[in-house]
């Protein structure tokens, strides 16, 4: 009797049984930290793939995961997700696109210089790289205390890509007065380019200010290798301006400078291979572009370069 008028209790259904879950079970069930590691290897190897459609898809359904605007670490999260995403469409050729999720990202992570390179790449590919909308979000992002010095510098190289080397000097000059290691190698860049351009020049005054940028902006890089103690790095920039502006014999003396560096590194535990490759790569470019292929052999045999 009191079994029936239980099961009449329950709509005529005998009552659900009540079981423990394994724990096998239990695991299947992920935490949002266990879920993001995955989420983004399985994103990178979509792109390796070319699979932007089902990269993109992966990205929006893992989103809504990473919206908890009051932890830090998931705004690292989301941040990572936009920059991802931005990737994908930047390969699928959707460079607009892809500038608008870079910018948030920037917004998020403004001191990644991982970031800033990519939003550069998106604004140069979609043909907005000297506008007044990049100024405009360059000059927002400035406003933010984190973010000051990536900023100006992000604004200065803009005016340099866009040949206003007087902007571009004054924007550096503000950054130097914040960070002065920060901008000597960009402000010696800069003013070895604007001498560069104003040698073409034929009036007299013309070449006078040629020879004064130019010797300002040895001073700068000078001082720019001094300062961080000429280590490897930095004789390897050095190096690559002076090849930038097709001032080949000192560009070769600085590589060779460099790969010496290195090999005195490394032989105290130091881990410099891939500066010691992109040394010798540029090296034997700048060898082959002098006709010395004799000295351009040397140099693969000894690095084992392709």
């Amino acid at each position: 009797r009191g079994r029936a008028a239980e099961l009449r209790g329950g709509g005529g259904l005998a009552p659900p049984i009540r079981t423990r879950t394994p724990a096998s079970s239990r695991n299947l069930v992920l935490s949002e930290e266990e879920l993001f590691n995955p989420t983004i290897e399985c994103c990178k190897w979509l792109l390796l793939f070319r699979h932007f459609d089902r990269c993109d898809a992966l990205l929006a359904a893992a989103e809504p995961f990473f919206r908890k605007k009051f932890k830090s670490q998931n705004k690292n999260r989301k941040n990572a997700l936009r920059f991802l995403r931005s990737v994908s469409k930047m390969r699928a050729g959707l460079a607009r696109e892809a500038l608008d999720d870079i910018q948030a990202a920037c917004l998020g992570a403004p001191h990644s210089n991982v970031v800033w390179n990519h939003f550069f790449r998106c604004a140069k590919a979609a043909g907005v790289l000297g506008s007044q909308q990049v100024q405009n979000f360059l000059t927002k992002v400035g406003q933010d205390e984190r973010a000051g010095d990536h900023a100006v510098m992000a604004a200065a190289h803009t005016s340099a890509e866009n040949d206003d080397h007087n902007l571009a000097i004054h924007q550096y000059n503000q950054l130097w007065q914040r960070n002065p290691k920060l901008v000597q190698l960009s402000m010696g860049v800069a003013e070895i380019q604007q001498a560069v351009s104003m040698a073409e020049e034929d009036s007299l005054e013309a070449q006078k200010l040629a020879a004064a940028k130019a010797f300002s902006g040895f001073w700068h890089l000078t001082h720019y290798g001094a300062s961080a103690g000429f280590g490897p790095a930095e004789v390897y920039n050095a190096a690559r301006a002076f090849h930038q502006f097709g001032l080949m014999h000192y560009a070769q003396a600085l590589y060779n400078k460099c790969l010496d560096k290195v090999a005195e590194a490394s032989d105290q535990g130091g881990r410099w291979w891939r500066l010691e490759m992109m040394a010798a790569h540029n090296l034997v470019a700048l060898y082959l572009s002098t006709g010395a292929e004799e000295l351009a052999e040397d140099v693969k045999n000894k690095f084992k370069l392709c």
